[in-house]
């Protein structure tokens, strides 16, 4: 839990090398601190929580008097904008641009751990499609699956960015369409007269064969994918469950209604994060898996076998150490994927299918 010393400290240590007098400086570490508080409110404890509720009080209460003076009109518009920056209740664009160009300001362990996975995972992922290349691909089914491979590729690196960032919605539709690509590739493997379909000129056939449903009903598939359908729930669809990684629920008192804070830059919710890099480390083995399993030909069986096994461990790895960790704590039900990790073996990783 975080202290009411804890974020003396943390203030006094945003204001190390600010000059004295320096009022904009100060305003803004004002707002850095009074951000990380509302931020971290859950991880407060209750003196801390006391002490943050009362500066935001003062705060709101001495602007709230000077904005009363004012006449409405474009500098009090202004002014009240400028106020709720400084509660971390507005925006700041400029801030959350400059992140995204920049390294994280925290790397965790979990996010430490999440990034060296991928970074060697692609490496590997980059090495392998490279020894493919070598090799001259005519048939067009094949060169459809090496396309969509690459694409997945991008999209995996965009995925570490976002992930890297806490833009979890964002990660997610990224996620979703690698999935949707693998699925494509697998088709074109086993049913390689679909790959014409694909790369013909009949947009209402495509539409209709190649939609996600169609390709998993011709892969023998349910029509129904749940892990698709989250992926598309937390990214894509603008769903009240993706609505929930970004916004926080408070209530003061049992009798007044609950105020709701809503992030823009990223989640701050660690669980989220977790689940989100868990799921990106499992489309990174996918990616992966359907790799070998399309040009086993043009490939080293060995240190394929080696690879892909080495990435499923860190992905177990990491699902154990740092999501199953958490869902115990907060009392959900693990069975299911604690029986699917306990169970894969190197014979579920077999890529000759």
């Amino acid at each position: 839990m975080i202290t009411k010393d804890d974020l003396r400290a943390h203030f006094e240590k945003l204001l190390h090398n600010i000059i004295p007098g320096d009022l904009q400086a100060i305003n803004q570490k004002m707002v850095e601190y009074l951000t990380y508080s509302i931020q971290h409110y859950d991880k407060l404890d209750e003196e801390a929580k006391k002490f943050t509720d009362a500066s935001i009080e003062a705060v709101e209460k001495y602007n709230a008097q000077l904005l009363s003076q004012l006449p409405d009109g474009k500098i009090k518009r202004q002014l009240s904008r400028l106020h709720a920056s400084s509660m971390g209740k507005h925006f700041d664009i400029e801030a959350h641009v400059n992140e995204l160009e920049s390294s994280p300001k925290k790397i965790d362990d979990n996010l430490k751990e999440c990034v060296k996975i991928f970074t060697e995972g692609l490496k590997h992922i980059s090495d392998l499609i490279f020894d493919v290349t070598q090799n001259i691909i005519q048939d067009s089914a094949n060169f459809a699956q090496l396309s969509l491979l690459i694409i997945c590729v991008n999209e995996l690196l965009v995925t570490l960015h976002l992930l890297k960032h806490r833009y979890v919605n964002q990660a997610y539709s990224h996620i979703r369409t690698i999935f949707e690509n693998l699925e494509k590739v697998e088709l074109f493997r086993i049913k390689p007269q679909w790959a014409d379909v694909w790369a013909g000129n009949d947009e209402k056939k495509k539409r209709d064969e190649l939609r996600p449903v169609k390709v998993r009903e011709k892969l023998g598939k349910e029509k129904h994918d749940p892990i698709y359908s989250l992926f598309s729930s937390l990214g894509v669809h603008g769903t009240f469950q993706a609505v929930q990684v970004q916004v926080v629920r408070k209530v003061k008192k049992k009798e007044e209604r609950p105020s709701f804070t809503a992030f823009v830059g990223g989640t701050p919710f660690e669980h989220n994060i977790v689940g989100a890099n868990g799921f990106g480390i499992y489309a990174l083995y996918s990616v992966l898996l359907q790799l070998m399993r399309s040009f086993k030909q043009y490939l080293n069986v060995e240190e394929g076998e080696e690879i892909l096994l080495k990435i499923f461990n860190e992905f177990k790895s990491y699902t154990n150490t740092h999501f199953l960790s958490w869902a115990k704590k907060a009392n959900l039900k693990t069975g299911d994927l604690e029986l699917f990790l306990e169970n894969a073996t190197r014979d579920s990783l077999i890529y000759d299918k």
